[in-house]
């Protein structure tokens, strides 16, 4: 019998690998769609790949929250953009997005985009799709504790 995966990657070390490179991409060619699209599944498949850290290290991390959507949910209340790229992310991988769509920012990745003057503009909340982006990585930046040893 296979055990199941223990997540051992610190969310210091998956931010800097998984997550900078697909920002810093778009960030350099920020007119680019798919680099967009790329930068908002890395936040977004990021930060639920820190809920599953934090359930197994030190679910005092979590804030209560059971489920990813959970956490998501808990964190937008401090940055409202993960949010926003949450419901783009998978907006991307389910192309509309059917429950709770009263909750969505983003229902829909077929026209969540749209060129702006060498940017992407975001339909569904009028923003700039770089200033979103921005906000989410810099909240991140800032709230990643200090590396520990989990064993």
């Amino acid at each position: 019998m296979t055990a199941e995966p223990y997540p051992n990657t610190t969310p210091q070390d998956q931010f800097r690998d998984d997550v900078l490179p697909p920002y810093e991409a778009y960030k350099s060619d920020m007119g680019c769609e798919w680099k967009a699209r790329a930068a908002a599944a890395a936040v977004a498949h990021f930060t639920e790949h820190v809920w599953v850290y934090y359930d197994r290290h030190d679910r005092s991390q979590l804030h209560g929250a059971r489920t990813p959507e959970d956490y998501v949910d808990y964190l937008a209340n401090q940055c409202s953009e993960l949010k926003i790229l949450w419901d783009f992310a998978l907006s991307i991988k389910h192309r509309i997005l059917t429950q709770n769509p009263e909750v969505r920012i983003v229902t829909s990745a077929t026209d969540a985009l749209e060129p702006n003057d060498g940017r992407q503009l975001m339909r569904s909340c009028g923003r700039h799709f770089d200033n979103v982006l921005d906000k989410a990585v810099n909240y991140w930046r800032e709230r990643l504790p200090t590396p520990r040893s989990y064993s």
